[in-house]
């Protein structure tokens, strides 16, 4: 549905409809979803999420190329969506050698570790804040131009069009704030749930191998007495 309204191969922001824009933040949104899904398979909780996270991190790369296409990527964003990235890719590589492993150690790249410090954490939540309320007050100003019955009509320097338009740039550049936050966590819940999923599968592994306790245990030498041998 997105790709039939913008072309970001071709497109920059000044060619998207206003309308439009919300679009560009369809992964983000389907992203986070994913992270919020409940665990509700019985004996696949771990696996699930672990898919469900990976998942994720294929829609924040996907959503932040088509901005970096449309050049709406700051050279910071870049860096650390790049680490993001990278660490992503090298997460699923383990969780798919992980029949195999038996152990999982996962090194940060520097730009992952400055965006998961506390003074990036504060930064980024600061920033976040502060257009929430630009937000916030774009949105009072479209309820009272709707409460005035305007529509063309300039009020405070803003038309409608304007206004709409201010509102959907501050939104998308908070969905970008939002989505390096909810991926720097993730990135860092997967390689725990693939040590879970291993230790898993190693103790189903010995399970077999020993028998489990499902099946009965006879006695080599010969078999049990019968209860009523007297």
């Amino acid at each position: 549905a997105r790709a039939a309204v913008v072309s970001p191969r071709n497109e920059t922001m000044e060619d998207v409809a206003t309308r439009s824009i919300p679009f560009l933040s369809l992964e983000h949104e389907l992203a986070k979803a994913l992270t919020q899904l409940p665990m509700s398979s019985p004996g696949g909780q771990v696996e699930d999420r672990c898919r469900n996270l990976e998942r994720s991190c294929d829609l924040w790369v996907a959503f932040f190329q088509t901005l970096e296409q449309m050049e709406l990527v700051t050279k910071e964003q870049h860096a650390e969506y790049s680490a993001l990235m990278e660490l992503s890719s090298s997460t699923q590589q383990e969780d798919a050698l992980s029949a195999t492993t038996t152990t999982t150690t996962t090194s940060m790249p520097p730009a992952l570790l400055l965006s998961t410090s506390r003074d990036a954490k504060i930064a980024r939540y600061n920033a976040k804040k502060q257009l929430q309320d630009e937000m916030a007050k774009y949105k009072a100003l479209l309820e009272r131009r709707a409460r005035l019955g305007l529509e063309e009509e300039d009020m405070d320097g803003h038309d409608q069009e304007s206004l709409e338009r201010a509102l959907n740039l501050k939104a998308l550049e908070y969905a970008k704030q939002d989505a390096i936050e909810e991926w720097s966590n993730v990135v860092r819940e997967i390689p725990m749930l693939q040590r879970m999923v291993q230790m898993k599968s190693q103790q189903q592994r010995q399970s077999d191998r020993f028998g489990g306790s499902s099946r009965p245990h006879h006695d080599s030498r010969g078999p049990p007495p019968s209860p009523n041998n007297n």
